[in-house]
């Protein structure tokens, strides 16, 4: 069986990286801490996610103009236990 290769890294191709600030991947904005960059990503999500809520709000209500015809208006139509009192039953 042969040995699996190892890759070993090279401190002065990778170190330099390490070194480097962090950045936001959507507004580009620089961080020298882990903790920090967390923190403003959490209150992008929260930005993006009440922003979103908000939109789903501006949807408007269907106007009788706006219904297909196949589509039924349920508020004029009677209670189906008011049109079987109405129906005779069968053999009378």
């Amino acid at each position: 069986m042969l040995a699996p290769q190892v890759m070993l890294l090279q401190k002065s191709l990778h170190e330099p990286l390490l070194k480097e600030d962090l950045e936001c991947w959507r507004c580009c904005e620089t961080f020298k801490t882990l903790p920090k960059l967390k923190e403003h990503l959490e209150q992008e999500k929260d930005a993006e996610a009440s922003h979103e809520k908000g939109t789903h709000k501006e949807k408007k209500k269907k106007t009788p103009e706006d219904r297909g015809a196949n589509e039924v208006n349920h508020d004029r139509e009677e209670p189906s236990s008011k049109r079987q009192a109405i129906t005779p039953g069968i053999g009378t």
